[in-house]
């Protein structure tokens, strides 16, 4: 099985190097990054697009390119964001649980917001309803069967949740990996572009309305059913958050 092991690059060089060198065969997809690499010759690819188009329009970007570039050459898209910590170890037990089992996605356990993407220390791979997307393999037959992620949640917030819930209609299961494990940093490509707070406020709108927009006025209910605990956290974030701002109008 060939995997795509594809790195998200915007303004955070050190990182995104520090991590292409220790995963064999790494392609650093770059989006219009203003800050360079530090070195002038790497030991992995880097394919460069001139512009910014948000997370999820930029992972969707990068897959198709692949797959138009390479047609057919990749089983599998293991999509990691820049800032996660990462080892040799764990890097080969997931590409061989991959190989071996063709589980449609599969993460390793890291420090997650939900608790079941979290290292539970069990003696393997357990099935779970949700993956965050920062470091998960998918099969490139998943993206065939149920389509890409959504554009409309570009900042990423809501993309993860309605990817999985597209999956789980499908009959698409997803697993965690408890004996390979990683870190994420977390919110570096936001911290770099200044704007924490605001980034936040307007990604939890538009999880809000983009699956109000998607699922219909019973969206909160309908996806429950689906990923229960997982989703309720973040729906309540975000309603609390509307109702501030709606506060705030009047």
């Amino acid at each position: 099985m060939n995997i795509a092991k594809l790195i998200l690059n915007y303004n955070t060089p050190e990182l995104t190097h520090k991590l292409a060198i220790s995963v064999p065969g790494a392609i650093v997809i770059d989006n219009g990054s203003t800050i360079p690499i530090p070195v002038a010759k790497v030991p992995y690819s880097v394919i460069r697009f001139e512009d910014n188009l948000g997370f999820t329009q930029n992972w969707n970007r990068a897959i198709l390119y692949i797959m138009d570039q390479w047609p057919g050459k990749f089983d599998a898209f293991w999509l990691m964001n820049s800032d996660i910590v990462i080892d040799q170890d764990s890097i080969t037990r997931i590409e061989s649980l991959t190989e071996s089992n063709n589980y449609p996605m599969l993460s390793a356990g890291f420090n997650c917001w939900i608790e079941q993407c979290q290292n539970h220390h069990s003696p393997g791979v357990r099935e779970v309803k949700c993956i965050e997307l920062t470091a998960p393999v998918i099969l490139s037959s998943v993206f065939e069967t149920i389509g890409f992620f959504d554009d409309r949640f570009i900042l990423g917030y809501g993309v993860d949740l309605d990817f999985c819930y597209r999956m789980q209609k499908a009959g698409l299961k997803m697993y965690v990996d408890d004996l390979s494990e990683f870190y994420h940093i977390g919110h570096q490509t936001i911290y770099a572009a200044g704007q924490v707070q605001l980034y936040k406020s307007l990604a939890m709108e538009e999880l809000r309305s983009g699956m109000a927009g998607k699922d219909g006025t019973e969206w909160r209910n309908e996806i429950l059913l689906t990923l229960s605990e997982i989703y309720l956290p973040r729906v309540d974030m975000c309603e609390q958050l509307s109702r501030i701002r709606d506060a705030r109008q009047l």
